[in-house]
């Protein structure tokens, strides 16, 4: 993943969201919003980005 396609995947997250890296059974980047909502950016393989759900 370029630092580019990371930027446009991280728009689609609000902005006062935290991120921390993850790597196990997937490589990338899990978002929490103050919601206690969740998502995931893959950085390891090509999936789609995975939205905030609770």
């Amino acid at each position: 993943m370029t630092v580019e396609e990371l930027i446009k995947e991280l728009k689609k997250f609000p902005k006062d969201a935290e991120v921390t890296a993850y790597e196990g059974e997937a490589v990338g980047i899990t978002i929490y919003s103050k919601n206690n909502e969740s998502g995931f950016i893959y950085t390891g393989a090509n999936k789609d980005t995975e939205l905030l759900i609770k």
